[in-house]
């Protein structure tokens, strides 16, 4: 007798039970979340940020008069606004994608690429060059490819199917894949 009801399942079936519940996870997390304090909070307080913010930049006496307060509430603001500077100003991924444009999130230290691609990178197969099947672009090149590698003979029919299968899972996992670190709001 099978410990889990999803013990009958096949490979294909498992992945999708296993993606729809860590979806229905996420949602109730995120819902819980906004409805709840922490939410509340996080939004009134980037209602007031923008609104001082905005404040400031129609008001330059108030502006000038900000620089000499240190009230908690300035002093909170200054260091939002220098955390803010920071991250603009942080290095970002060196990573290409299939279609031309580079990542454009922050990278990790010490390295060249950000927290996603470094994971892809360490995943991806060393003896087969395919390119980054994270988005269609990726996984038009990707069936180029195995194309070419067949119509070459580079590659028997039987291997290339089981990559083709891999290629089409890809591609249906484009657009709900996760790979940050952290989820970002």
């Amino acid at each position: 007798m099978p410990a889990f009801e999803n013990d009958y399942m096949t490979p294909e079936e498992r992945a999708e039970y296993n993606r729809k519940l860590m979806e229905f996870s996420k949602e109730s997390s995120r819902k819980r979340w906004a409805e709840g304090n922490a939410g509340e909070l996080c939004e009134k307080l980037y209602r007031a940020y923008t609104a001082y913010e905005e404040y400031l930049a129609r008001n330059y006496e108030a502006s000038q008069d900000a620089e000499h307060v240190e009230t908690v509430s300035q002093q909170l603001y200054l260091r939002l606004r220098g955390n803010l500077a920071k991250a603009h100003q942080t290095e970002r991924c060196a990573h290409v994608r299939p279609n031309g444009r580079r990542c454009g999130s922050p990278r990790m230290s010490p390295g060249e690429l950000c927290y996603a691609h470094a994971r892809m990178s360490e995943s991806r197969p060393k003896t087969l060059a395919l390119p980054s099947l994270e988005d269609s672009n990726g996984v038009q090149l990707a069936i180029m490819k195995l194309a070419q590698w067949l119509i070459d003979g580079e590659m028997d029919a039987q291997k290339a199917g089981k990559i083709a299968y891999m290629i089409q899972t890809a591609a249906s996992n484009v657009g709900r894949v996760d790979f940050s670190e952290e989820e970002e709001t």
